[in-house]
C-alpha cells in the first residue's frame, strides 16, 4: 500500500507542474516537461501572455478581447509597442514558439500523408495502399477499399483546415430523400472518417407521416475508420460499421 501512496503522489505532482498560466513566466526559467504537449491554442496563449503582462497592445483584436478578461491587463494605447524581455521571459516565448512549431509541423505532414494515402488509393496499387492497413489487413476487402476509394474521390485534402488542435472536412449531399455525410475529423494524430446516412432530407419535415417513405431502421448507416499518425506513418487502428 506504502508504494501505491507513492505512486500516486508522484503523478500528481507531474500533473500539478503543467503550467496553466504565465504569472511566473518572469521568473521561472521553463522547460518542456512544464508545458502542456499536443495544445497548440494554450501554447499560443501562453507565449502571448508574457507580452501582455507588460500590457502589450495586440494588433489581433482576439487576443486583446481574450486578455481584457483579466484584472491584470491594462493596455496602454499611449505607449509604443517596444517591450523589453528579461533573458528569463525570452527563453519562455521561445520555448512556447518552438514546441508550436512541433505542433504545426506535425500537422502539415499529417496532411500530406494524408494526401498521399489518397492518391495510393486512387492510383490502385495493391501493394502501397496495403501498408496503411497492415494492423487489421484480415478485416478489410475489396468492397471495404472500394468505399474509401469513392469516399476519397471526393474529398480535396488541401481544403482541410486545423482549429488549435483539430481539424475537419465535411461532406453533405441531400438528395431529397435522404442525407449521405463523409467527413474526416482530425483530433491531434487521430483521424476518423465517417461515411454515413445519418437522417433523413431537409424537405421531409415529418418523416413518418403519410408522403414520405422514410423509415429510419432501414435507411441509416454508418462506416467508420479510426486511422493514427505514429512516427511519420498513416496506419488503421479500427473500423467500425452500423445500421
Amino acid at each position: 500500500m506504502k508504494y501505491v501512496v507513492i505512486a500516486f503522489l508522484v503523478f500528481t505532482t507531474n500533473i500539478a507542474a503543467q503550467i496553466k498560466d504565465c504569472a511566473k513566466c518572469s521568473e521561472i526559467k521553463y522547460n518542456a516537461k512544464d508545458i502542456p504537449v499536443h495544445n497548440l491554442t494554450a501554447l499560443q496563449l501562453l507565449r502571448n501572455e508574457i507580452f501582455a503582462r507588460h500590457q502589450y497592445v495586440f494588433k489581433d483584436e482576439r487576443l486583446e478581447s481574450y486578455f481584457r478578461k483579466f484584472d491584470w491587463y491594462h493596455p496602454d494605447y499611449n505607449k509604443p509597442n517596444k517591450i523589453n524581455l528579461s533573458d528569463i521571459e525570452t527563453h519562455n516565448v521561445n520555448l512556447f514558439k518552438s514546441q508550436e512549431d512541433i505542433i504545426t509541423s506535425n500537422q502539415e505532414a499529417l496532411l500530406a500523408t494524408l494526401e498521399e494515402f489518397k492518391k495510393d488509393l486512387l492510383g490502385g496499387d495493391h501493394q502501397k495502399v496495403k501498408k496503411y492497413f497492415e494492423n487489421i489487413e484480415d478485416q478489410i476487402d475489396s468492397l471495404a477499399i472500394k468505399e474509401l476509394v469513392d469516399f476519397m474521390e471526393k474529398v480535396d485534402v488541401q481544403d482541410i483546415h486545423w482549429y488549435g488542435n483539430r481539424a475537419m472536412y465535411q461532406i453533405d449531399l441531400d438528395n431529397g430523400f435522404v442525407i449521405h455525410r463523409k467527413s474526416i475529423e482530425i483530433d491531434n494524430n487521430n483521424i476518423r472518417i465517417e461515411i454515413s446516412v445519418p437522417t433523413h432530407s431537409e424537405q421531409i419535415k415529418k418523416p413518418f407521416e403519410y408522403g414520405s417513405d422514410y423509415y429510419s431502421e432501414y435507411e441509416e448507416y454508418n462506416s467508420i475508420w479510426i486511422f493514427i499518425f505514429e512516427n511519420q506513418k498513416l496506419s488503421l487502428k479500427e473500423r467500425m460499421m452500423a445500421g
